[in-house]
């Protein structure tokens, strides 16, 4: 049984009817615990790239959904898939999991354009599939989100406490809006 699992039974066992982890949602003692094995993760086995947008800070020109979501994906796939040399050419099929949306409105559409346009490029004709689960049935998707939102709460109310559970894992973090004149267009 995975650490996750067994935390998971353990809150059960103590009276809490917990279906996933949330990290928004969850208590601060359980999430306390989550953040507890994602410190114990070794930096060779799972790394956080990031990239921060302060949507506020884009210029209306760039904040158009279809070029927004287009220009930060393919930042994020730059960042995981080239600069730090993995080779993605030895894997038969990559699998993006993501998590079911919640509606599919012209900012999901966006964002799916933008992996299906960016994808190809950076995956080097290796096939891929994009899965939509809910984050209560993949665990991956459960530390990406505590991973998240650590990383959010850190420039949202500058709170480093959970960034300093997952810090050695951090491998780039790219704010993207951090140089420039400091416009706030909304």
């Amino acid at each position: 049984m995975s650490t996750r699992t067994r935390l998971r039974h353990t809150i059960i066992d103590e009276g809490r009817d917990l279906e996933r982890f949330h990290a928004a949602e969850d208590r601060q003692v359980d999430r306390d615990r989550v953040f507890e094995i994602l410190r114990g993760l070794r930096a060779r086995d799972c790394r956080i790239d990031s990239v921060i947008v302060e949507k506020r800070k884009a210029n209306p020109v760039i904040r158009v959904p279809e070029r927004l979501y287009c220009d930060q994906v393919a930042l994020v796939l730059k960042y995981q898939l080239n600069q730090w040399g993995l080779d993605v050419r030895r894997f038969d099929k990559v699998l993006v999991f993501l998590d079911r949306p919640s509606q599919r409105g012209k900012a999901f559409q966006a964002m799916l354009q933008a992996l299906r346009t960016n994808l190809p490029r950076y995956l080097q004709g290796v096939p891929y599939e994009l899965l939509f689960h809910s984050s209560a049935s993949h665990h991956g998707l459960q530390m990406v989100d505590y991973m998240s939102w650590a990383i959010s709460i850190r420039y949202e109310r500058n709170e480093q406490r959970p960034y300093q559970q997952i810090k050695h894992l951090v491998r780039s973090e790219l704010d993207v809006f951090r140089v420039g004149d400091g416009t706030v267009y909304y």
